[in-house]
């Protein structure tokens, strides 16, 4: 049999399974990128909050990164000593 007889007509090429998978895979990544910049716009939004916020309330670094410090102890409170 010819080569050319055992070709699948170009109409089915872009149904097939791999076409079908290299395009969700396309239009998955898209949405990755878009999510990714979404996200990126909301980071940018909450730190513009918090720095305008702190202006207006005169919250320094220290007393942040003590806020901080003190967040964390709250959710993951130390161990007593078995001692």
């Amino acid at each position: 049999m010819p080569a050319s007889n055992t070709r699948m007509p170009s109409s089915d090429l872009h149904d097939s399974p791999t076409a079908r998978a290299i395009r969700a895979t396309a239009r998955q990544a898209q949405r990755t990128h878009r999510a990714e910049t979404v996200r990126v716009r909301q980071r940018a939004a909450l730190i513009t909050l918090l720095a305008r916020t702190m202006a207006e309330l005169h919250i320094s670094m220290a007393e942040l990164n003590a806020a901080r410090r003190a967040l964390a102890r709250w959710k993951s409170p130390q161990e007593p000593d078995g001692s």
